[in-house]
């Protein structure tokens, strides 16, 4: 986890001055380290994508998207299994 970060100025001076997008910013860190546990307890490979606050907008954005997509269908495969089993009761 000695990873240096990659944030420009703004942000870095947005993130020192502002108590609100400090505490987010934390909370976002502490969230993707234990993704990053779980990922490792279960063996999986280690995620290679770079921290989200590290990102540029389009970067940022891309991924939030990208994410969405992916929350979505999950719940759409978990409603459409929900119905077959309630179907075949």
């Amino acid at each position: 986890m000695g990873k240096s970060k990659k944030t420009d100025r703004s942000t870095e001076e947005l993130l020192r001055t502002d108590r609100t997008l400090r505490l987010l910013a934390e909370r976002i860190t502490y969230h993707e380290a234990k993704l990053a546990e779980e990922r490792a307890a279960r063996g999986e490979e280690p995620s290679r994508e770079r921290p989200f606050l590290s990102l540029s907008d389009e970067e940022r954005s891309e991924v939030a998207d990208r994410k969405l997509r992916e929350r979505i269908a999950y719940h759409e495969a978990k409603l459409a299994e929900e119905r077959a089993a309630s179907a075949g009761q």
